[in-house]
């Protein structure tokens, strides 16, 4: 058995990752301004450095814990984070072949919660005004797997 160590890392200009990169950045705004208020009062009050200090930390540590409790009160998303990004991917893919790819792990799944976004991209139009199909790379596979999930039990449940 091996060991690996994986460091993940979030691209803040991938869709997927834009509202946790706002909402880490916005956080860490508001903990460092409770702690630089608590530090100036701390100061006006003239308390010795080491009990500032310790203040300090003790309001940061606190404001930290108060706000990952109250993140973890948000209600849970529906799906996993690489079928919800792949959900994503199909609406704004950039090449049809990067929306196929997202298509096939929405298929793969066979959960019938995602069969509106596959029946949007399947009749999504592009071109200068519209009259072509945007997907057509993968327009016989979307239709194949709209029909099959349209005649599987309900997996999934509806979304």
């Amino acid at each position: 058995m091996t060991s690996e160590t994986s460091e993940r890392t979030v691209d803040p200009r991938d869709p997927a990752n834009r509202r946790a990169v706002t909402l880490a950045a916005r956080a860490s705004r508001l903990v460092l301004g409770w702690v630089g208020g608590l530090t100036a009062l701390l100061r006006a009050r003239r308390v010795p450095a080491p009990r500032a200090a310790a203040w300090t930390l003790l309001a940061a540590i606190a404001s930290c814990s108060a706000l990952a409790f109250g993140l973890s009160l948000r209600a849970p998303t529906v799906g996993s984070a690489p079928v919800a990004r792949a959900e994503r991917l199909l609406k704004v893919g950039r090449s049809c072949v990067e929306r196929r790819d997202a298509a096939r792990e929405l298929i793969a799944t066979g959960d019938r919660r995602y069969l509106a976004a596959l029946e949007a991209a399947r009749d999504r139009r592009g071109g200068l005004v519209g009259s072509e199909a945007a997907n057509g790379c993968m327009r016989d596979e979307l239709g194949g797997a709209i029909a099959r999930l349209r005649a599987s039990p309900s997996a999934g449940g509806a979304r």
